[in-house]
């Protein structure tokens, strides 16, 4: 979803803005409208996991796509992807991590459950990330812009 070159910020950035833990609706919780990511070629993760929801059910309804919230036990920056089911397995899609998180960047799967998308982040390795909790959110907790 990001073209070489374009000027993708980072997810940690935003994050700072969000509360530590996520409401049913948190106000301080935001993301573009996926036609203002697809122009503008840049986001967060919140506007690239919004914009892969929305195009991954209007292409195919049958793909179940929901986003997947993923709590830092470090805390804040935590994340969000999209995932959705493909030949009834889990696939995750993440397109929204910033440089310091490029291991995370792609689809990943095919998934028996959301605890073994947990274990794949968990092996990444990433300084100041590790999983505490990863969960279904069927609906986006926050505000669209």
């Amino acid at each position: 979803m990001w073209p070489a070159g374009s000027s993708r910020t980072s997810c940690s950035i935003r994050a700072a803005w969000t509360s530590s833990s996520v409401a049913p609706a948190n106000p301080a919780l935001l993301a573009r409208a996926p036609q203002s990511t697809f122009e503008g070629k840049t986001g967060y993760c919140t506007d690239s996991a919004n914009f892969a929801l929305q195009a991954l059910n209007r292409i195919n309804p049958e793909y179940q796509a929901k986003l997947i919230y993923i709590k830092n036990q470090y805390g804040q920056p935590h994340h969000w992807v999209t995932g959705f089911m493909n030949d009834g397995k889990i696939m995750a899609m993440d397109y929204g991590a910033g440089p310091e998180w490029t291991g995370v960047n792609g689809v990943h799967g095919p998934y028996d459950s959301l605890e073994q998308y947990a274990e794949f982040l968990s092996s990444l390795r990433i300084r100041r990330f590790s999983p505490e909790s990863v969960e279904w959110h069927p609906v986006f907790p926050g505000q669209q812009d």
